[in-house]
């Protein structure tokens, strides 16, 4: 094995690492949709909003003015009382005080009144509070993790909502039935996958839903469950819902459906390079990428950058796929016109491209626009990035090297670009970089290729 191939194989090891590589893309910018937080969020008012539903029910009102935390130890008393009307009047009084809009909701508070308790209570019970219990657990697991674990360790709760969703097939059960499950499968360290296994079937069954509402839910659930490791991908893949995911990402307008199915897709190109091959082998996705790439906010374009990243950390004929839909000279574009953190990865996607693809296809990759806007980045204050467009120069200007080599020519013709950009004088300044790993690279460069 070649000293390249041991950097590349090393490298794809570390890029495709979902522990990793998630945690400068994925993770950094996850717009996650904290239902009892976020007041931006165009889905909270409708997860709030449940007036009609309840209304349908034949709920009656029986708390007139939003109460207080306060009010928190008289409510936890009397959701422990013998009287069904206490119990009903403290539910709903809870389940409006965690549904104020506050950047806090006082879920830490409620926990010490261990009213998680009464909830998980009522829907292993299925009275006729169940769906505001489901209210109630929904936005507790979607604060914190801790809280997620608190009610998971409740064996049973997840089991009694998919046996909810299959005995009543109400809209509304299945809605918040759906919305509680995605909230138990979000937050880091993620649950252990045989604890969130019976999610999955169901995320994948509603996906086909004809309600917006409930499909973005699944959406939302499926990206959560396929964000670890590669057992858990391959538990999503199982599904067969790409083609699905593929469509509705074609037809939906709706922003949070495009990033949860995007963030889907790019934690499944993240796993191995098999699971990233079940995922190509769906028609139109890169074609559709190329096209969301081009008309997307910045948040959707960078999940994007992540997912074709991950794709060329795959294998040379995944290389060729993206080349061959035009995407090589699209992030080219977009890089040139995009702000620092598109640029950036786009320029991972590339610098992956020339590490892992063939001599040819390096030729096809490198031109006069990529080049340049590696060097760019060469007096970027992340080491990262400076490193990846050196060892992408370094791979580039080796290809030069044997090329002139094999025909006899003692000149390097892709040796001509960085003289005519004036690349090896920035090279050069790096020499006295203030990292020795940026100082040996850039040393090893001008040794190996600029006399």
């Amino acid at each position: 094995m070649s000293y390249f191939d041991k950097k590349l194989k090393r490298r794809k090891n570390k890029f495709k690492q979902k522990n990793t590589r998630n945690k400068s893309v994925n993770k950094r910018s996850k717009i996650t949709v904290k239902i009892s937080k976020n007041k931006r969020d165009e889905r909270l008012s409708k997860r709030r909003n449940i007036k009609n539903t309840f209304q349908n029910n034949s709920f009656p009102n029986l708390v007139e003015t939003t109460p207080t935390i306060q009010d928190l130890p008289k409510l936890s008393k009397l959701l422990f009382s013998d009287k069904i009307d206490d119990q009903r009047y403290s539910t709903q009084a809870i389940r409006k005080l965690i549904s104020v809009e506050e950047d806090e909701p006082p879920t830490e508070e409620l926990f010490l009144t261990k009213a998680v308790s009464f909830f998980v209570k009522v829907l292993k019970e299925t009275n006729d509070q169940f769906l505001l219990a489901i209210w109630a657990l929904s936005n507790i697991a979607g604060d914190k993790t801790e809280f997620r674990d608190m009610i998971l360790e409740n064996e049973g709760v997840i089991n009694k909502l998919t046996s909810l969703i299959e005995e009543k097939e109400d809209i509304n059960i299945i809605e918040y039935s759906i919305w509680l499950l995605s909230n138990l499968c979000k937050g880091l360290p993620h649950p252990p996958l045989e604890m969130i296994q019976p999610c999955i079937p169901l995320f994948g069954k509603y996906l086909k839903s004809n309600d917006e509402n409930l499909i973005q839910l699944c959406t939302l659930g499926l990206s959560e469950v396929s964000d670890e490791t590669e057992e858990n991908i391959e538990a999503v893949l199982e599904l067969d819902c790409i083609s699905v995911l593929i469509e509705i990402l074609r037809n939906t307008s709706d922003y949070y459906t495009q990033l949860y199915i995007i963030k889907t897709l790019g934690n499944l190109t993240s796993g191995s390079h098999l699971q990233t091959e079940t995922v190509l082998k769906h028609d139109g996705l890169l074609t559709l990428l190329q096209n969301l790439l081009k008309n997307s906010s910045f948040h959707l374009q960078k999940e994007i950058c992540w997912i074709i990243s991950n794709i060329t950390a795959g294998t040379s004929s995944h290389i060729s796929m993206v080349i061959k839909v035009g995407l090589i000279e699209d992030i080219l574009e977009v890089m040139e016109f995009s702000n620092y953190q598109i640029r950036k990865e786009c320029c991972w996607i590339l610098s992956n491209a020339i590490y892992g693809g063939s001599q040819s296809q390096i030729l096809e990759i490198v031109n006069e626009q990529l080049i340049i806007s590696f060097s760019e980045f060469l007096e970027d204050e992340k080491e990262e990035i400076i490193k990846i467009c050196l060892e992408s120069y370094e791979k580039i200007l080796q290809l030069g090297a044997f090329m002139s080599e094999s025909q006899g020519s003692n000149e390097n013709k892709l040796l001509i670009l960085f003289e005519e950009f004036d690349i090896i004088t920035k090279i050069e300044n790096l020499l006295n970089h203030k990292t020795k790993v940026i100082q040996d690279l850039s040393k090893k460069i001008a040794d190996n290729f600029f006399n």
